[in-house]
C-alpha cells in the first residue's frame, strides 16, 4: 500500500485556524496577494503538527497550470503526500522546495515576487502557533509512550526472538530504530520503524554507522543476518 492511501487522521483544515499573513512587498499587486492568502486558507490542511495543500491548490501557488502542478505532486516522495477521500495533499516543505527552484530560474520579475510571496505565505501557515502548538503536544506523548515502545512491539507481533539473527530474544534486547528518531521524531512510535534486536547485533549496528534503512540492510546482507522487509 503506497502512503498517499494509508489511513491518516482528520484533517483540519487551514479555515479553521487564524494565519497571521505577513504583508505582501510593494512590488506585488495586492489583488494578486490577496488570492494566494486565499489559496493557502481555501486548500491547506495540518494533521499532527505537518502542514500541507491540497494540489489543486498548487497551480496558484507555484505560478503553474495544473499539468504542471500535477507533475509536481507526482514527482514527491511518498512520505510528502498523502490522499483524504477525493483530495490529494502535498506537504507544504516539499512546495515550498519547489517554490525555491523556481525562484532561482530565469522567470519574469513579477511571478519572482509572485512566487516569495508564496512561500512567504506557506511559512505563515507551518508557523501558525495553533500548529506549532500541536507539534508540542505530539512531541510530550511521544517522550511519554516511547519507554513502552519495545514491549509493545514485542505484544504486537509476538516476537520471541532477535529479528536481525534469528537467536533466542534477551530480556536486553533493544528496540533500534531504523530511521533515527533525530532525523524523524514522527516515526519515533511507528512500529514499521522499530527492530527488536539483540545487544551484541544492536551494538554492531552502532559500531558500523548503519543509519538508514539502506545501510541497515546492507550490514544485514554482510553479517549474513535477515531484514525484515516492509511496505
Amino acid at each position: 500500500m503506497c502512503d498517499e492511501q494509508k489511513n491518516h487522521p482528520a484533517v483540519r483544515s487551514a479555515s479553521e485556524i487564524n494565519i497571521q499573513f505577513t504583508e505582501e512587498s510593494k512590488a506585488l499587486d495586492s489583488q494578486d496577494a490577496e488570492k494566494i492568502r486565499k489559496t493557502v486558507v481555501k486548500h491547506g490542511g495540518d494533521y499532527g503538527g505537518k502542514c500541507f495543500i491540497e494540489k489543486s491548490g498548487l497551480p496558484r501557488l507555484l505560478c503553474t497550470d495544473a499539468k504542471g502542478a500535477n507533475r509536481v505532486y507526482i514527482n514527491a516522495a511518498p512520505k510528502d503526500k498523502f490522499q483524504d477521500g477525493d483530495k490529494r495533499y502535498i506537504n507544504v516543505t516539499a512546495v515550498q522546495k519547489e517554490i525555491g527552484d523556481r525562484i532561482q530560474q530565469p522567470r519574469d520579475a513579477y511571478m519572482h515576487e509572485r512566487l516569495k510571496y508564496s512561500d512567504q505565505c506557506l511559512r505563515d501557515y507551518r508557523d501558525n502557533p495553533t500548529v506549532a502548538q500541536d507539534r508540542h503536544i505530539e512531541e510530550s506523548m511521544i517522550r511519554r509512550d516511547l519507554p513502552k515502545l519495545k514491549s509493545r512491539k514485542i505484544a504486537v507481533e509476538g516476537i520471541t526472538a532477535c529479528q536481525y539473527t534469528g537467536e533466542s530474544l534477551e530480556k536486553n534486547a533493544a528496540a533500534h530504530h531504523r530511521i533515527r528518531k533525530s532525523d524523524d521524531p514522527s516515526l519515533a512510535l511507528d512500529l514499521n520503524n522499530v527492530d527488536i534486536i539483540n545487544p551484541k547485533p544492536h551494538k554492531k549496528v552502532h559500531d558500523e554507522g548503519a543509519e538508514s534503512p539502506d545501510e541497515l540492510r546492507a550490514l544485514c546482507e554482510k553479517e549474513s543476518w535477515n531484514f525484515p522487509e516492509r511496505s
